[in-house]
C-alpha cells in the first residue's frame, strides 16, 4: 500500500517532536488507522527498512499493535526481554533501527473510537515517568481532536461541492432527454450558470482565507467614500442575486463617509453578506443594504427576511468549522461558515468589529460591520 507522510510543518508532526522532546526519545512515529491496521503519516528518525515493514501493522503486533489491541498505552522498557517482541520477526527491525525501548499511546477521537497511534523510541532501555505518560495521553487527544476537525472539514467539503453538481448532473439528464426545446435549454443553460457561480464562490472564500490565516495577504490601504464602495459591491452582487430571484436594494442617506481601507477587500466583504443573506432566504426575499455615520464610525448594515437564528448562535456564525443553526441548513449551503469567517477576518484586518442580529428563527438576521471613520482630512480619495 501507499503510504502518504504528513509535509513536515504540519501538526501531526508538531505533535510527534513535541512527544519525542517530552520523553527524551530519539525516534518516533504517528500511525493513522485504515482499515483495521495502522499506517506510518509521520516519523522522525527511522531509515526505508524501518517504515516498510512497520507501514501496516496489525492489532497485537509490536508494541503499536499491542496497544492497539487493548485500547491502551503500552511500555515496553527494553524489546529483547518483553513478550511482546520475543520470536519476531519485528524484533530484528527494531535492533537493526537501534531501538531498545518504545511506549505507544492511542490517539482516540472524542467519543472514544480509535484514530491512531504516537509512539516514541529509545536507542536504549528505558521508561517514561508517570508524568511523562500522561502529558503523552494529552498530546494524543490533542492529535485525535486534530484528525476530527479535518475528517469535518473534508466531509463539509465534499457535501458544498456534491449538492451543486448534483443539481447539474440532473440539469444533464433532462437535457439528454428533450429535443430542441428553447425553454429547457435555457433553464438548463441557468441551473449550470448559478450552481457554478455558488461553487465558485465557495472555493474562492476558502483560499482567500487560508492566504489570510497564513499572512500572505496585505492590505492595500486607501482613503475612500464607503458608501461608493459599498454601492459598487452591491450593484456587482445585483445581476447574480436577481437571477437567483431576490431583490437588493442600497441606502446610504445621502451620506459620504471616508475611511482607510483596501478597496477590493471591503467590496469582498459586503458581497460575501449579500450572498450570504441570499442563502437563507428563498426566492423572492429582499435584501436590504444600508451605509450610515454613528458617532466616529463606519456602519455597513446587511438584512434579511429570512430563516434568522437563535441568539446563542450568534458567535458560532463567524468560526469556521461550524455548522450553521440546525433550522437554517436547509438553505444555508456553506455548512462551514467559510464565508463570515473570511468577512470576519477582513473586518478585524481593518480594526473593525462586527456584529450578527435577529429575533429568533424564522424572523430574519442582521450583519452589522463597524469601520473606524478617518480621523485626519483625506489627501486623496480612491474611486470604487
Amino acid at each position: 500500500m501507499e503510504r502518504t507522510i504528513e509535509p513536515t510543518g504540519s501538526l501531526l508532526y508538531e505533535l510527534l517532536n513535541a512527544a519525542i522532546a517530552l520523553t527524551e526519545a530519539q525516534m518516533g512515529n504517528v500511525q493513522l488507522l485504515d482499515r483495521g491496521r495502522l499506517t506510518i503519516v509521520a516519523y522522525k528518525g527511522f531509515s526505508r527498512p524501518f517504515l516498510e515493514f512497520f507501514d501496516s501493522v496489525e492489532s497485537g503486533h509490536a508494541a503499536c499493535g499491542e496497544a492497539m489491541r487493548h485500547r491502551a498505552q503500552v511500555v515496553v522498557e527494553d524489546v529483547t526481554s518483553h513478550p511482546i517482541f520475543m520470536g519476531t520477526r519485528a524484533l530484528e527491525e527494531v535492533l537493526a533501527a537501534g531501538v531498545r525501548a518504545v511506549q505507544s499511546t492511542p490517539i482516540v477521537s472524542s467519543k472514544g473510537a480509535l484514530l491512531g497511534m504516537l509512539s516514541t523510541h529509545f536507542r536504549e532501555p528505558h521508561r517514561p515517568d508517570n508524568h511523562q505518560l500522561r502529558m503523552l495521553e494529552y498530546l494524543a487527544r490533542a492529535a485525535g481532536a486534530s484528525i476530527e476537525r479535518d475528517a469535518e472539514f473534508l466531509t463539509t467539503v465534499v457535501k458544498e461541492l456534491r449538492n451543486p453538481l448534483a443539481a447539474i448532473r440532473n440539469r444533464v439528464d433532462v437535457l439528454k432527454g428533450t429535443g430542441d426545446e428553447r425553454h429547457v435549454h435555457n433553464s438548463t443553460l441557468g441551473t449550470f450558470d448559478r450552481q457554478l457561480g455558488h461553487m465558485v464562490h465557495f472555493v474562492d472564500d476558502l483560499m482567500n482565507l487560508t492566504r489570510l490565516n497564513l499572512n500572505r495577504i496585505e492590505l492595500r490601504m486607501a482613503r475612500v467614500d464607503v458608501a461608493g464602495v459599498v454601492r459598487e459591491s452591491v450593484e456587482g452582487q445585483r445581476s447574480l442575486m436577481e437571477g437567483m430571484g431576490y431583490e437588493v436594494s442600497f441606502d446610504s442617506m445621502g451620506q459620504s463617509i471616508q475611511v482607510d481601507a483596501d478597496v477590493m477587500r471591503l467590496m469582498h466583504l459586503v458581497g460575501n453578506l449579500v450572498f450570504n443573506a441570499a442563502k437563507s432566504m428563498a426566492e423572492g426575499g429582499r435584501i436590504m443594504v444600508t451605509v450610515e455615520r454613528a458617532g466616529g464610525q463606519a456602519v455597513i448594515r446587511v438584512q434579511d427576511r429570512g430563516v434568522g437564528f437563535d441568539a446563542g448562535e450568534a458567535n458560532r456564525l463567524f468560526k469556521i468549522f461550524t455548522t450553521q443553526p440546525e433550522c437554517s441548513r436547509r438553505r444555508f449551503s456553506s455548512e462551514l461558515g467559510v464565508g463570515l469567517a473570511l468577512v470576519k477576518s477582513i473586518v478585524d484586518m481593518h480594526g473593525g468589529a462586527i456584529d450578527a442580529r435577529s429575533d429568533g428563527i424564522g424572523r430574519g438576521s442582521e450583519f452589522i460591520v463597524y469601520l473606524p471613520i478617518a480621523k485626519e482630512p483625506p489627501e486623496t480619495v480612491a474611486a470604487a
